[in-house]
């Protein structure tokens, strides 16, 4: 399949070098809007709060130039990583549920530091936050090919594409989920490049490599194992042949290396996430919504070794959302051929649905909010279409800026204010699953 195809007549008729605002006419005029809204106002809104004495994209940008990052993901895959080894220690039972060190990944996601560890070059911390600095630039790189590579489709001219890529690479270094997950310490960032690099083959026909990419983003974050039934509904078999060759692999070496036991309780440790969640404002997700309006925990504390206290309605309430979100994105048009907006609104409805979706979880947003931006500039500049556009802008404006003044907000329907990137995330997900159909007509299996 080619990329035509695979993006169906947007990458063809309708991919304009980020066109959404093609109605305007003239090439200097569309440019104009498009750097003032993925790079001029997310950084004059920076400077607002900056100056306000809040804290602000900016100084996360300023921690990442200079290689500032903290050990968020890394310090609890140390500490586990020896306690997997050991023949009959339940590592979870040790960490998770006696000492409560939120080590929340699976057994899978040591498989890359077990191997470095063998071969004689065992992971450091220090090591894994250079490799996360450089992966900022390598996703802003891939994401820059990406509208590139949208804007080449339509035969536009190399100034067009040019400028189609730079704004798509930019997008991502002013992404606040982005960088914030570079100053965790975060193995989010690798994620992000991995599902970027998957859109750039979903684009290009290749699914075998896209489901590759996907089942290792699985061997990190089980939701994503939910494309196995997406792809089951759809007969996306090579997407599914990828997809099950590193996975099995994952799982095998994982086995051979932690044994069965870990991996059985890893499933306890997401039942207890799932029954709580997190209550601190960075959980962008209907459980972290509902955890704060009942003040289950501090919204702007973070509990380093403990969870909120359990509510029924919280734990319900939680489960049905996340229930319908799955549902709908499982099985709306599951009898038509995929398309790259169908995929990654797939990719966005798991991560939603999650009970814990920190606010780096959504470093997936540059590439959906590019071609969205590629799709809506198939429309004529009025009506729906035209409010399409500004929905588009203010989810790309809030998906990327951090307000630090909506930590002021600490009880009751105020701390609705700290969950401005969730309503971005849902407007997103609103904008791919309304124009998929648009622009992803029927083309051949693949």
């Amino acid at each position: 399949m080619n990329r035509d195809a695979a993006m169906g007549p947007a990458a063809s008729a309708a991919t304009r070098a980020l066109p959404s605002m093609r109605g305007l006419r003239g090439w200097a005029t569309r440019w104009r809007i498009e750097w003032m809204v993925v790079v001029l106002l997310p950084l004059a809104l920076a400077a607002a709060m900056q100056v306000a004495g809040e804290a602000s994209l900016l100084r996360y940008l300023r921690e990442w130039l200079r290689m500032s990052a903290w050990v968020d993901s890394w310090a609890p895959m140390e500490r586990a990583l020896p306690l997997m080894r050991q023949a009959g220690v339940r590592a979870y039972d040790v960490l998770f549920f006696g000492e409560g060190v939120k080590f929340q990944y699976p057994p899978t996601s040591l498989v890359v530091h077990e191997l470095a560890a063998r071969m004689g070059w065992p992971l450091t911390v220090q090591g894994l936050n250079l490799v996360n600095w450089f992966l900022v630039w390598v996703y802003a790189a891939l994401c820059g090919v990406f509208g590139w590579r949208l804007a080449a489709s339509s035969h536009e001219g190399k100034a067009d594409r040019a400028m189609a890529g730079v704004l798509a690479a930019c997008m991502v270094v002013l992404s606040y989920p982005v960088i914030k997950a570079f100053t965790l310490g975060q193995v989010q960032l690798l994620l992000d490049v991995a599902f970027v690099a998957a859109c750039l083959a979903w684009l290009g026909g290749r699914k075998f490599a896209c489901g590759a990419l996907v089942g290792a983003i699985c061997l990190v974050k089980p939701q994503f194992s939910l494309f196995l039934v997406w792809a089951l509904l759809r007969g996306q078999w090579r997407f599914l042949g990828g997809w099950a060759v590193v996975v099995a692999a994952g799982l095998a070496l994982s086995l051979s290396f932690f044994g069965w036991r870990n991996h059985f309780d890893y499933l306890r440790v997401l039942g207890a996430l799932s029954a709580t969640g997190e209550t601190y404002y960075p959980n962008q997700s209907v459980n972290g919504i509902l955890n704060r309006l009942f003040g289950t925990a501090p919204v702007t504390t973070w509990q380093a070794n403990g969870f909120p206290a359990y509510h029924p309605w919280v734990h319900a309430v939680t489960f049905a959302s996340s229930l319908l979100l799955i549902g709908v994105v499982l099985l709306l048009r599951r009898h038509t051929r995929p398309r790259l907006l169908d995929f990654q609104a797939a990719a966005l409805a798991f991560t939603i649905a999650s009970p814990i979706a920190w606010e780096h979880h959504y470093g997936i947003l540059p590439p959906m909010l590019v071609a969205l931006d590629f799709a809506l500039g198939r429309e004529t500049p009025h009506g729906s279409a035209r409010g399409a556009c500004i929905l588009l802008a203010a989810c790309c404006l809030l998906a990327g800026t951090h307000l630090g003044i909506a930590h002021h907000a600490q009880t009751g329907p105020a701390t609705l204010l700290h969950s401005y990137l969730f309503a971005a995330a849902l407007g997103v997900l609103w904008l791919l699953l309304r124009h998929a159909p648009k622009v992803a007509p029927h083309a051949r299996h693949s």
